[in-house]
């Protein structure tokens, strides 16, 4: 569905991602970990086309067609959808004019009817300004938006940074419930615990700029000195 071969990319003369090699298939939850400063969010920018950073080099393709180098809203036109570090919901517009922003009817997906159903909470603040809504709110806002698109793939950046611990809980389950319904997703996150109860499998990024260990979270979990090696735990 999503892969990335051979990716570039950096900033001004910096160069983060060294050649990015990552496929994301249909239906599969891929968790994306690195110790802070590795370029998970450097890949998430360069998949969706956002700049900074500058891809210098690689293909980056969504269901078998290349789009690498399109513009951001022709990426997401085609079928990606970003829910991004910091969660950037419109904070003038109310919680029903985010979701309604960006919708892309598809016949049986989503609308705002399921994602009210998927978070309760959003539905009961329907009407007020998104930008007074906890971080827990703005978080579950960003990723029903997200969905509202009906995209191939949903990416997620860091979506549990900055949350309570039984936001965080909320968004795990959430994810694990997007999984099992045959979302596909790509995640970057710092938190572990979550990218492995979420993932079908796990990729590292290391110092190296490239992917320096891929496989099931199983095995990264049950291994604690590769844990260690991998991510500093």
């Amino acid at each position: 569905m999503l892969e990335v071969k051979e990716l570039r990319s950096g900033y001004g003369k910096g160069v983060v991602l060294h050649g990015i090699d990552l496929k994301v298939e249909e239906r599969q939850a891929v968790a994306l970990l690195g110790r802070n400063g590795m370029g998970k969010t450097t890949l998430i920018r360069s998949i969706c086309g956002l700049e900074p950073p500058t891809v210098t080099g690689g293909t980056v393709t969504l269901a078998g067609e290349g789009i690498l180098g399109l513009s951001n809203y022709e990426i997401a036109r085609r079928g990606l959808a970003l829910v991004p570090q910091g969660r950037r919901v419109f904070g003038t517009l109310t919680v029903e004019e985010n979701l309604r922003i960006g919708h892309r009817p598809t016949d049986g997906g989503w609308d705002l009817g399921k994602v009210y159903e998927l978070f309760p909470r959003l539905a009961e603040r329907r009407n007020q300004p998104s930008g007074v809504l906890s971080g827990g709110e703005q978080q579950m806002l960003a990723i029903g938006r997200a969905l509202m698109t009906n995209p191939l793939v949903v990416l997620m950046d860091e979506p549990s940074e900055g949350l309570a611990p039984a936001i965080r809980d909320v968004v795990r389950d959430t994810l694990i419930a997007l999984k099992e319904d045959g979302q596909t997703i790509l995640v970057a996150e710092q938190n572990v615990d979550l990218a492995l109860d979420v993932a079908d499998r796990l990729a590292v990024i290391g110092e190296s700029g490239r992917i320096e260990w891929e496989g099931d979270p199983a095995e990264l979990r049950n291994d604690p000195v590769l844990m260690n090696d991998l991510v500093g735990l």
